[in-house]
């Protein structure tokens, strides 16, 4: 008798068990690290580059994306912003950058439609923040694209041609 409610109880508990898992979905490895089925708990800190941009772009900006090695060429964002930044268009775009292993860099560049800015964002990997430098392109302005494909602001006056961001 006693075993027969032991096996009873045993088959109860795997019917737990088995319902109890199927009403959460299982993760594979490869969406472990996927950040959007993540709780939010597991997740990094926000990245406060992207609203920085937004912000200093203004209402209605365009987004002319992320240039990194996975997603969007460096050169194709470059070419949106700079054709927006000739329109005088409001825009933003960012840029992701090797920084090693242990922090995440970035730079993206904002226009409002008179005014070009540029923030750079590092996040050591071990903070919970990251920290942002947040620069004005000098008047006035010229917007390049680099070998790399990546953009870069300085004076148009020839006089002045000190680089932002020289080695990036």
């Amino acid at each position: 008798m006693r075993l027969i409610s032991a096996i009873g109880l045993a088959v109860l508990s795997l019917v737990f068990i088995g319902a109890s898992v199927s009403s959460y979905p299982l993760l594979s490895a490869q969406e472990l690290f996927n950040t959007k089925s993540l709780p939010r708990d597991q997740m990094s800190p926000p990245e406060p580059l992207r609203p920085r941009l937004k912000a200093l772009a203004g209402g209605n900006a365009l987004n002319c994306g992320r240039g990194n090695q996975t997603s969007l060429k460096a050169a194709d964002v470059s070419d949106c912003a700079l054709e927006a930044y000739v329109s005088k268009k409001r825009f933003y775009a960012r840029f992701d950058l090797e920084g090693g292993f242990d922090v995440d860099l970035g730079v993206g560049f904002a226009s409002d439609g008179e005014k070009a800015y540029v923030i750079t964002s590092w996040r050591p990997i071990a903070w919970d923040s990251a920290r942002l430098e947040v620069h004005p392109c000098p008047l006035p302005t010229k917007l390049v694209k680099t070998r790399s494909g990546r953009l870069d602001c300085f004076s148009a006056d020839p006089s002045s041609r000190p680089k932002l961001l020289e080695n990036y």
